[in-house]
């Protein structure tokens, strides 16, 4: 907090000890906003509260500025402190009967409406917390009038309805209703490569295998990840705030009369509110999902580019949306959003672009996706040569691939050329005739771009920044000791009394799955070699580490997806299969991995014994597993059509994983970013991305100060992606809400932040995606396709400022 040496030790052993205490902390920081010196307790006032001031000066001494755990440590007990409650009950129960019913009774539901939503263009979600919502009046009249009997020794009912019992439903409810990683290996394989060999029943052994080998990994990750007080994890605080919505109802404390309303009270209004205007972008007004600045203000074409949002199109430049479902929650600590603030503004509003506009890789002219009459607009120039009443915008941020002639690849026999043959391996006759290159659009290649530099700043920015605390962690764990820093954390002393999972379990437990896994992808239609099946594990494993540490600090969660891909395409080109199996259980492996420690962390602020939250977790996903599999099987075959440009349901992320196994396994990195290659240039971004962090780094060595230690060029550079296959809009309202929220309200509205903001979130969160839901599902079934209702299904209404078309969906002169 403030600097500290010997002879001021004693002031701040005084402060320290306040900042133990909610009361303290708002104490010091009238101090710090006043500017006014703090009464410093003496040595003997000091005594009195419990404190050994020799053993505590000396603590404070050898601490320096370098330790970037201690400062940020302090920043996560300040973020924290209003939010999670430092009392525990340890007489509540967490896994009840009555809860697993509960949890079963939302987990298939959300499931299929999930899996469904994954299908969509514009991707959408219902949040787990709408289980929560409605699980909290059935646990209340259950825990009323089940009988207090006993099934096999278990209570039916064990008691009032507890805030445990309900974050073990959520625990349970959100392992099942989010679609798992390998759905889009069997998306991919199946639907888009046309493999009729893929079938349900080895669909759901996929899965199940590489869900849960990841649950070991945790298991091993919890010194490391979990207790450390600097692990902040801010993706677990929006749960955090909506428990305690829900179960602490009778908060009434002195002050304005907002602050006497409850959180529970303050999270239904807010999702009363969300739930009614979320109708008017979603259904009534869908021109109100995006909205460009640039298109309103000129009739400019290229401005109008610019500005365009539209998921195969521009970079939405200063375009903003309506719609809740577009705009991300304000979650993160501060220092986390403007460093992902600065990533999209350099990558997707000003490199891309000039990229775009320079022909950075000499893309042909791309032929556009709904062609209303026009010729290639792919490229720069040649759409500044076109109609303006008969050409739509430029093909700029497409995930599909093309040829030399700017004509689409196909990966099926269902177009031609199709780059795959019937083994789902390189076609190379298809590929002679495409000229012996496939070109990407330029937003797609610059996607690569980020994600080369994001992989190469995920060890650099871990091993600089956190090393040293990690490398301390390990020492620890084989020592089997503790850090008087973590010793401190009030979570971490009430975890200590609950019973945990011994290591040894964890590594019995990985070994046996380990030879089942390697048994199955050896004989399966997913093939992959069982050494290659050991060694996407071991991948999976060393990139634990950074992921883990960063999704732990910040909230960001990176991915192994490309060096999954990259290595297994040069030991396997041509192979497409081989390189999708071995992405999918290297990435897999590691995001159950990072899930599950997400979990402990939220059952480690909750005070849930870890025995259960592994419990629930692994329950969870074996309910998702059976889920999503099955309505993955339903949708590909009574709902998608990814042949229709105008369908919303063309599962645009599931094509992007199919155009990169093309990328990555039929074609092989050495073809597709070798010399001679139009992106060879994109492997710089390894280099870049890893020299990135060392910036913040070195100046911290000229310019001493903790400020150095919240630039993470991390986030940065994995901010700078162009969206592809989604809609390029809400950044201008991600910012307005980033400065409001965490700047504004953290800083000078700090009781209103502490006690309603992650309920706010929480409630518009849950709110917005239900709409969406059911605006579809009305679509569908009830309203016919009209003039006034085609906005559903037609993407182009998304840009309908920019794109000028008319109701009926076909453009109009500019």
């Amino acid at each position: 907090m403030w600097g500290c040496n010997r002879t001021n030790a004693w002031c701040t052993l005084s402060i320290s000890f306040c900042a133990n205490t909610r009361q303290g902390r708002n104490d010091l920081r009238t101090i710090k906003r006043q500017k006014t010196p703090a009464k410093c307790m003496t040595e003997k006032e000091l005594e009195v509260k419990g404190l050994d001031v020799e053993k505590q000066i000396d603590e404070f001494t050898e601490l320096s500025d370098d330790d970037v755990e201690k400062v940020l440590g302090d920043l996560a007990l300040d973020f924290i402190g209003g939010v999670v409650s430092t009392e525990d009950d340890p007489s509540q129960h967490a896994l009840t009967l009555r809860g697993l019913f509960i949890a079963t009774l939302f987990s298939f539901p959300l499931a299929f409406i999930n899996t469904i939503g994954s299908f969509r263009n514009n991707v959408f979600s219902i949040p787990s917390t709408i289980a929560n919502i409605l699980a909290y009046p059935i646990g209340v009249f259950f825990a009323a009038v089940l009988p207090d009997v006993s099934i096999l020794g278990i209570s039916l009912n064990p008691g009032h309805f507890n805030l445990k019992e309900h974050v073990i439903i959520y625990t349970i409810v959100s392992a099942a209703a989010t679609a798992p990683y390998g759905i889009d290996n069997i998306v991919a394989q199946k639907l888009v490569f046309g493999d009729n060999n893929v079938n349900i029943i080895n669909s759901f052994l996929f899965v199940f295998f590489t869900q849960f080998l990841g649950y070991g990994v945790a298991g091993l990750g919890r010194r490391f990840f979990i207790k450390p007080t600097a692990m902040l994890w801010p993706s677990v605080l929006g749960q955090v705030g909506f428990f305690n919505s829900f179960h602490n109802v009778s908060e009434n404390p002195n002050g304005k009369y907002y602050h006497s309303m409850s959180r529970y009270t303050a999270f239904w209004l807010a999702f009363g509110f969300m739930f009614v205007y979320e109708w008017i972008p979603s259904f009534f007004a869908n021109a109100l999902m995006s909205v460009s600045l640039l298109c309103l203000i000129t009739k400019n074409r290229t401005v109008r580019f610019l500005g365009s949002a539209y998921y195969d199109q521009g970079p939405g430049i200063l375009s903003f949306s309506f719609d809740w479902t577009f705009i991300n929650g304000a979650y993160s600590p501060m220092y986390v959003n403007w460093n992902s603030i600065i990533g999209n503004i350099l990558g997707m509003w000003i490199i891309a672009p000039l990229g775009y506009y320079w022909g950075a890789f000499g893309t042909p002219a791309l032929q556009p996706s709904l062609n209303y009459g026009g010729g290639d607009v792919g490229s720069a120039q040649a759409w500044k040569n076109a109609s303006v009443a008969t050409d739509p915008l430029p093909r700029y941020s497409s995930n599909k691939l093309f040829d030399v002639n700017g004509y689409r690849i196909y990966l099926d026999q269902g177009g031609y050329p199709h780059l795959l043959d019937d083994n789902n391996n390189l076609n190379t006759t298809a590929y002679a005739v495409a000229g012996s290159k496939v070109y990407m659009s330029t937003g797609f290649a610059f996607s690569y771009l980020s994600s080369f530099m994001t992989f190469g700043a995920m060890f650099s920015q871990t091993f600089l920044f956190y090393g040293k605390d990690i490398a301390r962690q390990l020492k620890e764990a084989i020592n089997q000791t503790e850090s008087d820093l973590d010793a401190k954390d009030p979570h971490y002393k009430i975890m200590k009394n609950y019973k945990d999972i011994p290591e040894v379990y964890y590594l019995i437990y990985l070994g046996i799955l380990l030879v089942c896994t390697a048994i199955f992808m050896q004989v399966s239609v997913f093939y992959v070699p069982w050494y290659g099946t050991l060694f996407a594990f071991a991948l999976s494993v060393l990139g634990a580490i950074p992921v883990a540490s960063i999704t732990g600090i910040t909230g960001s969660q990176p991915g192994l997806n490309i060096i999954s891909e990259l290595i297994a395409g040069f030991i396997w080109p041509g192979n497409t299969v081989i390189v999708m199996g071995f992405k999918s259980l290297a990435t897999n492996v590691m995001l159950q991995a990072v899930a599950l420690l997400g979990d402990l962390k939220l059952g480690h602020y909750m005070h849930i014994s870890p025995i259960a939250m592994v419990a629930a977790q692994c329950i969870g996903t074996f309910y998702g597993a059976i889920g999503n599999t099955a309505t993955t099987f339903f949708a590909m075959d009574n709902i998608v059509n990814i042949t229709d440009p105008t369908s919303q349901y063309q599962a645009q992320s599931y094509q992007i994983f199919a155009s990169a196994a093309a990328i990555w396994g039929a074609l092989g990195p050495a073809r597709q970013f070798g010399p001679g290659s139009p992106y060879f240039s994109l492997n710089l971004g390894y280099l870049v991305g890893f020299l990135a962090p060392f910036i913040p780094w070195i100046m911290k060595k000229i310019y001493p100060s903790n400020t150095w230690d919240y630039v993470n060029m991390y986030i940065v550079v994995a901010s700078m992606a162009p969206g592809t296959g989604t809609v390029n809009s809400g950044f201008i309202n991600i910012i307005i809400l980033q400065i409001f929220v965490q700047w504004y309200l953290f800083k000078y509205q700090r009781d209103f932040w502490d006690k309603y903001v992650f309920s706010i979130q929480n409630a518009f969160d849950c709110a917005a995606p239900l709409v969406s839901a059911f605006g579809a599902l009305l679509s569908v079934f009830v309203i016919p396709s009209s003039a006034g209702q085609s906005g559903l299904f037609s993407p182009a209404i998304y840009d309908y400022y920019c794109y000028g078309q008319t109701w009926d969906g076909k453009p109009s002169s500019f």
